[in-house]
């Protein structure tokens, strides 16, 4: 089962007007100013009240303009709109500049694909940016009936119920990526801050089938930096390093967390923690964590190079750290845990 991109005008013009009788089904339409790079104008807009963003759409040239945004509009009489995010169809053709798609899989279900190019204006938004914050959107390859196929994001399925709610998500973490960026431009390079991360259901749509993976990366993650900070720890992370201490702005200790306890998985956290610490003169601490209890020789050999090894489980969907207390002594040794 594959995606193909919808080239041919009478399809895309159909699988249009599903789009957007879908989008304005149970919406509350306003009049509203539009802001955009240049200019602005009057649109009409449908604010979808339960899934908490307005759509506009008009035909313009060789697309069709399907814009986003998240501010309600009842709130935004005078001072107009702000856009999100834009996700065009071409009216036609295979028009790889335009950002969105429609493209339909082997049993012909219509489904809307970005391509991950968003705009802005602003230094450190585009498209390859954005694609490296988003590990978590669900991506297919798009062939087209002429030139390379391309990897999109895929929003979803336009007839399926969640529809709407996808939309959501996707232009939640535009926007989110947006207000990230404009403040590390802000920030100097070297500050530190912590970004929980995803927390779920990942979804990928192959050309074989849909696969569902539960991530629990991001909840051991969270769960942790919840452990340190409550204890008034002061924490960050990266895209590198899963959760790093820092202790008057210099990088004290580093954390590995693994989903398994497989020999890869071991022998992967031994290399990123000694890897990352090479280059920081201060970290000290080097700890990796895994689900259960690892084996003796697992836990000598972590011993002898240096590396604390800690059990996290989970009970009740509820992580938990039995050693929490060693954890944080380790960390900070002046720290005593009733």
């Amino acid at each position: 089962m594959k995606l193909i991109a919808l080239t041919d005008k009478g399809e895309i013009k159909k699988g249009k007007e599903k789009l957007e009788s879908i989008i304005k089904d149970g919406a509350i339409e306003y009049e509203r100013t539009i802001g955009y790079k240049g200019g602005s104008g009057r649109n009409r807009v449908f604010w979808r009240q339960d899934n908490d963003f307005w759509c506009a759409i008009e035909n313009i040239d060789n697309r069709y303009w399907f814009v986003y945004g998240v501010a309600d509009p009842s709130k935004s009489e005078t001072q107009g709109l702000s856009i999100t995010c834009e996700i065009n169809i071409p009216k036609g053709g295979a028009r790889r500049a335009i950002s969105g798609v429609l493209a339909k899989d082997e049993n012909n279900n219509v489904f809307l694909a970005h391509s991950g190019k968003i705009g802005g204006g602003k230094t450190g938004i585009g498209m390859n940016k954005f694609l490296n914050w988003y590990q978590e959107a669900s991506r297919a390859k798009v062939a087209y009936p002429e030139g390379p196929e391309r990897e999109m994001i895929i929003i979803g399925q336009i007839d399926s119920k969640e529809f709407t709610k996808k939309i959501s998500n996707f232009i939640k973490k535009v926007n989110i990526f947006k207000i990230n960026s404009s403040a590390e431009n802000k920030e100097e390079d070297h500050a530190h801050s912590f970004r929980p991360e995803f927390i779920g259901i990942k979804e990928y749509y192959r050309p074989e089938d849909l696969v569902k993976a539960r991530s629990y990366h991001g909840a051991v993650v969270g769960a942790l930096a919840d452990l340190l900070q409550q204890n008034d720890i002061e924490i960050a992370n990266n895209r590198e390093v899963d959760l790093y201490v820092v202790r008057r702005g210099e990088v004290k200790c580093l954390f590995e967390i693994k989903t398994d306890l497989t020999t890869s998985s071991v022998y992967s956290a031994i290399g990123q923690l000694k890897y990352h610490s090479s280059s920081l003169p201060k970290c000290d601490v080097l700890i990796a964590l895994f689900p259960g209890l690892a084996s003796n020789s697992t836990i000598k050999a972590f011993k002898d190079i240096g590396i604390y090894l800690y059990q996290y489980t989970l009970k009740n969907k509820k992580i938990c750290f039995p050693d929490s207390q060693s954890i944080l002594s380790a960390v900070d040794p002046s720290i005593i845990v009733y």
